[in-house]
């Protein structure tokens, strides 16, 4: 459970970064964000 917590908080923070090389190391290859209407709010 704890490197997964590890994992949610290092992509957190990749994220709100905008650290597209953090990202690339921790989401899978095949990983894809689909998303309707979140932005629309």
């Amino acid at each position: 459970m704890e490197q997964a917590e590890k994992t949610i908080e290092a992509f957190v923070k990749a994220g709100d970064n905008r650290d597209v090389a953090a990202l690339g190391s921790i989401l899978h290859s095949g990983f894809q964000n689909i998303q309707d209407g979140f932005f629309d709010r």
